[in-house]
């Protein structure tokens, strides 16, 4: 089946909840979105979860349920010099 975004791609370089939220949508619309984190700011986010109230209770969804839904991913340390290096080569040669 073809979706509206199949042929684009997206790397994911935000944080928290808006970025991830929104490239998970364009995931579901059939984008290739590419989560990139560091592996310590990967495990803190997971570990935070999404604040939420429901029916007057308030709790926390996995964050994981949205940073990584249809996505790929990959670790890369962005604040070294060879990460960062690293990902400017790396998005410069792929075909978007």
């Amino acid at each position: 089946m073809d979706l509206a975004l199949n042929d684009v791609t997206v790397l994911d370089l935000g944080q928290v909840i808006a970025m991830p939220f929104c490239t998970m949508l364009l995931a579901d619309m059939g984008a290739r979105v590419i989560k990139v984190e560091s592996r310590e700011r990967g495990r803190e986010r997971v570990s935070l979860g999404i604040k939420r109230t429901r029916k007057g209770v308030e709790e926390r969804v996995p964050a994981r349920a949205v940073s990584r839904a249809n996505k790929l991913g990959i670790t890369l340390e962005l604040k070294t010099r060879k990460g960062s290096s690293s990902s400017r080569s790396w998005s410069a040669t792929r075909m978007w």
